[in-house]
């Protein structure tokens, strides 16, 4: 059954004020109207991965709007720059989901059985590289735990915020849910995951 057609938001309107609105005001109902957006378009992108990983994509998509929208130089429509930030994050998703198959697949035991002989064939060195992916991924965890912890400490309203972290990120509610939970709207709760978010990214990279 071919899928509704979603309408595309904005259509009659002036990005240019729309863009302004956004980048003066995170609590504006165009950041909700840019959410569902993103969410219609993850959903139709990613169909074949699972709703948690597409509410993943949609929070990423968000961040990089978030992120991104004060350099947008309106050289085509907005929905087509959201689109392609949609676009990219899919394919890195799909990425990410192969290569943590890859490694997920790989038994504990068989990574010891080997360790001991690790430079005597092209296979072993190949299990070598992927248990240092593993731990790689471990430390990424870790970190981005850390970071959590210390964007609720040092935010307020921390005993809401983890809530709506915990519901948004790591049980794959929505924001709607999430804000009910919480006792905000959905742009407060919207808010809070993407500048936690930023938060996360700005500690790993550093």
């Amino acid at each position: 059954m071919a899928d509704k057609p979603y309408p595309i938001p904005w259509l009659e309107e002036d990005t240019t004020v729309i863009v302004e609105e956004m980048l003066n005001d995170p609590t504006s109902k165009r950041w909700s109207e840019c959410l569902d957006f993103v969410r219609e378009r993850v959903r139709i992108q990613a169909r074949n991965i699972p709703q948690d990983v597409r509410e993943d994509i949609v929070q990423d998509v968000m961040v990089q709007i978030t992120r991104s929208l004060h350099t947008f130089q309106h050289n085509c429509s907005l929905t087509t720059w959201i689109f392609l930030i949609v676009k990219s994050r899919v394919i890195d998703k799909y990425r990410e989901i192969t290569r943590i198959t890859k490694i997920s697949v790989l038994s504990t035991d068989f990574l010891k059985s080997n360790e001991e002989n690790e430079h005597s064939s092209p296979l072993i060195l190949h299990v070598s590289r992927t248990a240092e992916e593993v731990f790689m991924i471990r430390e990424s965890i870790r970190q981005i735990v850390a970071a959590i912890q210390e964007y609720l400490s040092t935010h307020a309203n921390a005993e809401r915020n983890r809530k709506i972290l915990h519901m948004v990120l790591d049980e794959g509610h929505t924001l709607k849910e999430a804000a009910i939970a919480a006792g905000c709207s959905a742009a407060v709760a919207g808010y809070v995951v993407r500048s936690a978010q930023m938060y996360i990214r700005k500690k790993l990279r550093e």
